[in-house]
């Protein structure tokens, strides 16, 4: 393929060419396309990091579906739901990343599963210890019932 003609904003032939840049980049990766279209190599991969911020700054953000009307226990308890699901699919993203040879991204989804599994382990730690000092309490409770009711046969 011949060089690309300069690009000038705003005249539809610039973004057109682009498009079908990054498109043979997606299929053959940045430097065969640079090769083949004898553009610098860091032009078509600014273009691609264009193209990948801009997709990830224009997606549809998603809201939590976590009620806040709940009490505090409820509430945390959808979070870690949601945690979950974000864990699984940054896990599925890495993956995704993985096998289009795509380290960098692959790796910013891999330390937000890393992230997101500190989290789990932190909150199911806090919820554990809440539940044995729950326990503790109650044993307590019950022993120093049965200790009152032994007094009290006693004192018969």
């Amino acid at each position: 393929m011949a060089r690309l003609a300069l690009l000038v904003p705003g005249d539809g032939l610039g973004e057109q060419i682009r498009s079908q840049a990054l498109e043979r980049a997606r299929a053959v990766g940045p430097v065969e396309t640079a090769r083949e279209l004898d553009v610098p190599l860091n032009t078509v991969k600014s273009w691609m990091k264009r193209e990948r911020d801009r997709g990830w700054r224009d997606a549809p953000a998603e809201s939590l579906s976590v009620s806040t009307d709940g009490s505090a226990g409820e509430v945390a308890e959808a979070l870690v739901d949601q945690l979950k699901v974000i864990g699984v699919e940054a896990a599925a993203a890495a993956h995704a990343a993985i096998a289009k040879g795509q380290a960098a991204q692959a790796k910013h989804f891999v330390v937000s599963v890393e992230i997101a599994i500190d989290h789990l382990h932190r909150v199911e730690n806090r919820k554990r210890r809440r539940e044995n000092a729950a326990l503790r309490s109650e044993v307590r409770r019950r022993l120093a019932a049965d200790e009152e009711e032994e007094d009290d046969d006693g004192e018969e």
